[in-house]
């Protein structure tokens, strides 16, 4: 097959056609309109930007929501270590480890409670 025949089948195609309102389309884009709207970019745009905002507040949320937990649990802490400072006969505390190790605590040398914190 060389280039005459493929000349030949091209020609033989139908001829494409514009779809109706075409022209009008291209005349209004070159005179800087647009016959359809760009909302579709803007409300992607604004989807966009309130999921990443959602993601962002979801995790700060997530974040303070630990924090209060930390500071919770800190508090318990505290609170059972000093009334074990008042109630134990010695204030040394042997505390064993998981690896077999243990652990003397002298509740003397802990830091005193402030503000309901260690």
């Amino acid at each position: 097959m060389d280039e005459r025949d493929v000349t030949e089948l091209l020609r033989d195609l139908p001829r494409a056609r514009a779809g109706e309102g075409f022209t009008e389309a291209v005349r209004q884009r070159i005179r800087g309109g647009s016959p359809r709207p760009d909302r579709p970019r803007i409300v992607a745009a604004a989807l966009a930007a309130a999921a990443a905002f959602a993601l962002v507040a979801g995790l700060r949320l997530d974040a303070l929501r630990r924090d209060r937990e930390i500071r919770r649990e800190t508090r318990a802490l505290a609170r059972e270590i000093e009334e074990m400072k008042r109630t134990l006969p010695s204030p040394l505390v042997e505390v064993g480890g998981e690896n077999g190790a243990r652990y003397v605590v002298d509740l003397r040398r802990l830091p005193g409670r402030r503000d309901g914190v260690l």
